[in-house]
């Protein structure tokens, strides 16, 4: 393709210019049916500048062309996911040829896109979605909805379906559906009937008084005071004490401070490693005691090589004058350590040495200040008490030191720390209790937070 032009030279000859245009140098011309500056295929002009299918490109003579995609043609090009040769919603593919919710697309035949039952997205041609292929509760396989049903959706999501109870129809958890004594208000069969074929019977001589009999002595036997029909017999009358049924449902609940069903224990709450684990069952190492309608009090085993609640050592028996006393403390002069951690079931247990309180560090010492008093900041068992720092130099006899004023940390001659050295202010103090493996409940300044006065 070439293009004249005509210039005129200071010697007045005519000269002729010829300039041969390329596809893709962004302007249209010749036999072009686009040019939109470059050689690429796949973006509505080809790289030999000819139109590709399902686009459609500009045609102004020495400009560059821009093209763009034909949705509802059915072609699938650009940023179109889908074509279903319509630029209608709601049938899979919508009006700007975007894959709709709950649709596939991408194995369409003639253009049309389909929905898959079961996959948990309710798309438009679904009734309900309730993310399985099942039939019998609620929405059926092919996700139509089921009679005896309510069924909430919304689309895009789930569907949630339940039980209409009353409407004389039996489905889902649903013991009856009748409108007749034997069957309660909430569809469930009343004690002393049995419910089959539309219709709720009492059941005579099960021992069971129900609201339909007069008497119910456990047999069918005539001429006893209560009928083979379970009415009264001339000449009798009922004894007292007789009562009728009253079905209750009791439901249980972790962490509500009442054993119940298959509940092991319930300390109140559902906090691990306290024993009474998150899901009510006694956790290793413990042992718990519950007390009607009360909640369950655990404690740790004495003598199992685990350190449980107020343990402070565990050399997995119950004598004396080995380190380890029979309550699980650790005893004056010795040091304990080497049990596993609070959250490991079994293990090894502690071993304890002596020698704690004679001013030098030995064996499971984590300091020895000459002294089996505790408050000094080395305790009766050679440990590391809050709020102070003690010497590992064996020179200086691990002497222990209150840390400072302002540290967060009390100790010492210390009546208060807030973390500062500053007075006039109203400071208010949270405490929070912790668990370690070998010191007991101890409580540790976690924040502070200054008030205006």
């Amino acid at each position: 393709m070439y293009r004249e032009y005509i210039s005129q030279s200071t010697t007045k000859h005519k000269q002729i210019h010829t300039h041969k245009r390329r596809c893709g140098d962004n302007m249209l011309a010749g036999t072009e049916e686009c040019d939109d500056g470059d050689l690429a295929d796949g973006d509505g002009c080809s790289l030999t500048c000819e139109f590709e299918a399902g686009w459609t490109c500009s045609r102004e003579a020495c400009e560059n062309s821009t093209c763009g995609f034909l949705c509802g043609d059915g072609i699938v090009v650009g940023t179109e996911t889908c074509d279903d040769q319509n630029t209608l919603n709601s049938d899979g593919c919508s009006s700007t040829c975007s894959v709709e919710c709950g649709f596939n697309c991408a194995s369409a035949q003639q253009g049309k896109c389909t929905s898959t039952c079961g996959d948990g997205v309710l798309s438009s041609d679904e009734d309900c979605e309730d993310g399985n292929s099942m039939d019998r509760d609620g929405c059926s396989s092919s996700c139509e909805k089921e009679s005896g049903w309510i069924c909430r959706s919304t689309i895009c999501g789930t569907t949630l379906c339940q039980s209409v109870c009353g409407d004389g129809i039996q489905v889902g958890e649903e013991e009856c559906d009748l409108n007749s004594n034997g069957c309660s208000s909430v569809c469930s069969i009343e004690c002393g009937f049995q419910c089959a074929g539309g219709a709720c019977t009492a059941m005579c001589g099960d021992g069971i008084l129900s609201y339909s009999e007069s008497c119910e002595d456990g047999n069918t036997i005539p001429e006893d005071g209560c009928s083979p029909s379970c009415e009264l017999e001339e000449g009798w009358e009922l004894q007292e004490g007789w009562q009728r049924c009253n079905v209750t449902v009791q439901l249980t609940k972790c962490g509500d401070g009442v054993v119940m069903g298959h509940e092991v224990c319930d300390d109140g709450n559902v906090i691990p490693f306290d024993g009474c684990s998150s899901v009510c069952e006694e956790e290793c190492g413990w042992e718990c005691k519950s007390e009607p309608f009360e909640p369950s009090d655990c404690s740790g085993v004495c003598g199992d090589n685990m350190i449980r609640g107020k343990e402070i050592c565990d050399d997995g028996n119950t004598v004396g004058g080995d380190g380890c006393s029979e309550q699980c403390s650790v005893e004056a002069g010795y040091a304990c350590g080497g049990a596993a951690n609070f959250s490991v079931c079994g293990g090894p247990g502690d071993a304890c040495s002596g020698g704690c309180g004679e001013g030098s560090l030995s064996g499971f010492e984590e300091c020895d200040d000459g002294s089996d008093e505790p408050g000094d900041g080395c305790s009766a068992s050679c440990r590391h008490e809050c709020g102070w720092t003690c010497a590992r130099n064996a020179d200086e006899h691990g002497t222990c030191n209150a840390t400072m004023c302002g540290d967060k940390k009390r100790a010492g001659r210390e009546q208060c720390d807030d973390g500062n050295t500053i007075s006039g202010k109203v400071v208010m103090v949270s405490l929070v209790t912790y668990y370690m493996p070998r010191l007991p409940l101890l409580l540790s300044n976690l924040a502070a937070i200054e008030l205006p006065l």
